[in-house]
């Protein structure tokens, strides 16, 4: 059953069917959408219709690398643009995110050199991102100075927000009037979640800084200490949960602790997809759309937390249940 449509006929045996067959049918009103977002006036509108178009892609023939067509790359230049006249951090975040050079073959288009992470970090002092995003980068070009100063002032931040929730904020509000309850679901279905996080800084704190080995460094210790507690209490997405499991673990903290952050997470992914057979169920529709609205105003986290309280179950039973899907 596809909700507004009723029954359809796709084939069994293709999980993917009912996801296209959604897509197709709703291809131009989510076309309409996009457009009526940087037709707006609403600047914030028209900086989530910008992000969105700039995230188009061709591939190269001869590299095989995935990279910006035409349009992508004045969409992204143009938020830049947008971005450097105004003082509004979470679209200076989103620009942040749209010149990421990964996504243009390692070569950070010139626009982007408008605006820095160092920047973002100064507008946003007491913001762990910034600087954990700058620590990242410096990372991978070796500056150990640079990467040892940015850690430094994320682990005496207050706050953790990568902004990515804005995006979802910004877009629910261009939506135009006539948009139908599938309509809506599907422009949101890939959208929701840790949506827009690259998780670099994630990975970095991770894998490169939080390492077993590194934190039996007193030093290094009482700043991962800062950033799990950081992650753990003021995180607004699961990406900010798992790292503070990960590095809490190394850390030594209670084994109880750890599991609750772990199994949380788990149901939390759980509490994300939708249930039954039929996933545009007009049940599964409306409850993706409530997902959206409550992540826009408060994060992924308590999307998924007011989720699972809807859902009847227990953390541990769909804690169970995402990890039985993984193995089917």
């Amino acid at each position: 059953m596809v909700c507004g449509v009723g029954a359809v006929q796709l084939d069994p045996k293709d999980k993917a069917a009912p996801f296209n067959y959604v897509d197709r049918l709703t291809g131009i009103a989510q076309s309409h959408w996009r457009r009526s977002l940087l037709n707006g006036d609403d600047y914030h509108e028209r900086a989530a219709g910008l992000l969105l178009q700039s995230t188009g892609w061709d591939y190269d023939p001869i590299t095989g690398m995935p990279t910006r067509t035409h349009d992508a790359e004045l969409a992204r230049d143009e938020l830049v643009q947008l971005t450097a006249g105004l003082n509004d951090l979470p679209v200076y975040a989103m620009a942040i995110r749209a010149c990421d050079p990964a996504d243009d073959g390692g070569v950070r288009g010139a626009a982007c050199n408008q605006i820095s992470l160092a920047k973002w970090a100064d507008m946003d002092p007491d913001n762990a991102a910034p600087w954990l995003e700058m620590a990242a980068a410096a990372h991978f070009r070796s500056d150990q100075a640079a990467e040892l100063d940015a850690v430094s002032h994320a682990a005496q931040a207050h706050t953790v927000d990568f902004y990515n929730d804005s995006f979802l904020a910004y877009a629910s509000a261009g939506m135009p009037s006539e948009t139908t309850a599938l309509q809506r679901a599907a422009f949101f279905q890939s959208r929701i979640g840790h949506v827009g996080g690259d998780g670099y800084a994630h990975s970095f704190v991770t894998s490169k800084y939080c390492t077993a080995a590194t934190v039996q460094n007193s030093s290094i210790h009482q700043q991962c200490e800062a950033l799990a507690e950081l992650l753990a209490d003021h995180g607004r997405n699961t990406l900010d949960v798992s790292a503070a499991a990960t590095i809490g673990t190394r850390l030594g903290w209670a084994s109880e602790r750890v599991t609750a952050m772990r199994e949380e997470v788990l149901a939390m992914f759980r509490a994300e997809t939708y249930s039954g057979r039929d996933p545009w169920s007009c049940d599964n529709v409306r409850a993706l759309t409530e997902f959206a609205g409550v992540q826009a105003r408060s994060g992924e986290l308590a999307a998924a937390r007011a989720a699972i309280q809807k859902s009847g179950k227990s953390i541990p039973e769909l804690a169970q249940e995402q990890l039985d899907s993984l193995r089917d």
